[in-house]
């Protein structure tokens, strides 16, 4: 992978699945602050209510010499998956120079200066800018502490496996579209037979499960290719309260509904 812009090589592809080492903490960063899930003495996650700190900044000061694994919320990215017939990019300087461009177009000059991070899963390729990190001064801090990041992976990459996992019907249906709610943003993914076809990022106008249905099906009915596509929604950050199970169709919800009223993933949705 090659990461533009960012000088850390160690970006990863949300695709290329993580194998932890002892003492390496789990970290998800969102926009108003980060969960730590913490290390074992055996080297692996506690099933526990992770800690929280108000940055990622306030996190390395506070672990010198520790590691870590990032998991980026969707709050900090923006995306660009590449449709690879329309695209015949050979390399990862032109898709790099093509991302900046649609970035730069889309969301202005600000967008010049955002790390690049392209990632390939053999079967889709695709980019990330990261937008609400400054990262160099991240990494100046870190190697300050003696703090090492071994990786950064979107949350949808990270999300996806588990969907899969839990649910294997995800990577066999000819189309499938998977929603993943933080708070009022919403990251749809467009699958084909398991293959990420397209990613979207909606604002919904509350942090409901019941925003979140209107705002599934108006992605939806957007496109008439997605008329009969299956919705499975997952994610944190929404009130519940409100909305009736049969109200939903057709949008299922993947795993337990009380847990999208938490502050930030359960568990599962983060180590897969």
């Amino acid at each position: 992978m090659k990461v533009d812009g960012s000088g850390l090589q160690s970006m990863a592809s949300g695709w290329r699945r993580w194998r932890g080492k002892a003492s390496q903490h789990t970290l998800f960063v969102q926009h108003g602050g980060v969960w730590d899930w913490a290390p074992t003495s055996q080297g692996r996650s506690v099933d526990a209510a992770p800690e929280h700190h108000h940055t990622l900044g306030a996190w390395v000061e506070s672990h010198p010499g520790q590691r870590a694994r990032l998991i980026l919320s969707s709050q900090l990215l923006h995306h660009l998956v590449l449709n690879e017939s329309r695209l015949p990019l050979h390399d990862e300087t032109a898709i790099s120079d093509y991302a900046r461009h649609q970035f730069t177009h889309y969301h202005g000059s600000v967008a010049q200066g955002w790390p690049l991070a392209v990632w390939d899963d053999d079967r889709q390729r695709g980019v990330c800018a990261l937008h609400g990190l400054d990262l160099s001064e991240l990494l100046a801090q870190a190697v300050r502490c003696k703090v090492r990041f071994s990786s950064m992976t979107p949350w949808w990459a990270v999300a996806l496996r588990a969907a899969q996992r839990q649910d294997p019907g995800l990577g066999r249906a000819p189309q499938a579209g998977l929603l993943l709610a933080e708070g009022q943003l919403l990251t749809c993914l467009t699958l084909g037979h398991g293959r990420l076809l397209n990613i979207e990022q909606r604002r919904l106008d509350e942090a409901s499960l019941a925003a979140a249905n209107d705002g599934a099906r108006e992605w939806q009915a957007e496109l008439a290719e997605r008329a009969d596509i299956g919705l499975t929604l997952t994610g944190y950050g929404l009130s519940v309260a409100s909305t009736q199970p049969g109200a939903l169709a057709p949008l299922r919800v993947l795993g337990d509904v009380d847990l999208l009223e938490s502050a930030r993933p359960h568990l599962q949705w983060v180590l897969a």
